[in-house]
């Protein structure tokens, strides 16, 4: 890789070589200059180039390889992040689709136990007798429907502080008149017994005979005597 510690220091050594025997072959060549042209000038000239295409064929297979191994470690580093994403992205929707299936499992159980609970409560209210109604029940009950609104068999039950007098038998108004004399209170009884009407003069007839009404003044009467004397004279 480009930025290993190692090849990065071979890179550096064999350009600080090359620096350095190109150094000393120049001044080996100025040193030697009057040696140009014999047999060993000449060979040690051809060896020295032959070295520097050597090494300048490593340095461009070095940086052909570092070129290499950097695409190769960019593209290592992109199918990595892609790979990181894909599966960061499998996890969230695995756990979107738990979370789902955990929501819908816990409504399907309350959904359950709701029906469960309800068919329980139907299964008591059959099961059990239903319960005598209490007066207090009872004077609740009267309170929110009107007095109009009972209609069970048991009698409305007496208000707390109420101390009117029951009018029954045991009243001596009641042996005498009846229902026609009830205080305000009482709410006399509905009755279905025929009412016979009596014609009016049938009426008048029936009271002049037990003598009580007057008969009526006749527009004949004389009238009334006269006590006092003659009249004075004009």
């Amino acid at each position: 890789m480009m930025n290993d510690p190692t090849k990065k220091a071979s890179e550096e050594e064999l350009e600080k070589q090359y620096a350095d025997y190109r150094a000393q072959f120049e001044h080996w060549k100025e040193t030697n200059k009057g040696s140009v042209g014999t047999e060993a000038y000449n060979q040690y000239v051809s060896q020295f180039e032959q070295w520097e295409k050597e090494v300048t064929a490593r340095k461009a297979q070095t940086r052909k390889v570092m070129d290499i191994e950097a695409e190769a470690a960019a593209a290592y580093a992109q199918s990595q992040e892609a790979y990181v994403s894909h599966h960061l992205k499998a996890m969230e929707q695995a756990e979107m689709h738990q979370r789902a299936a955990a929501a819908a499992a816990a409504a399907a159980v309350a959904a359950q136990q709701q029906q469960h609970m309800m068919q329980s409560m139907m299964m008591r209210q059959t099961a059990e007798p239903a319960a005598p109604i209490s007066e207090r029940d009872l004077f609740l009950r009267t309170m929110m429907e009107g007095s109009g609104g009972y209609h069970g068999d048991q009698p409305l039950p007496q208000l707390w502080g109420n101390s009117r007098a029951p009018y029954d038998g045991r009243d001596p108004l009641y042996a005498k008149w009846g229902e026609r004399a009830a205080p305000t209170h009482i709410k006399p009884e509905a009755t279905n017994k025929p009412v016979n009407p009596v014609a009016c003069w049938a009426l008048l007839d029936a009271l002049r005979e037990k003598k009580m009404v007057l008969a009526p003044h006749s527009s004949n009467c004389p009238p009334p005597p006269f006590h006092g004397g003659p009249p004075p004279p004009l």
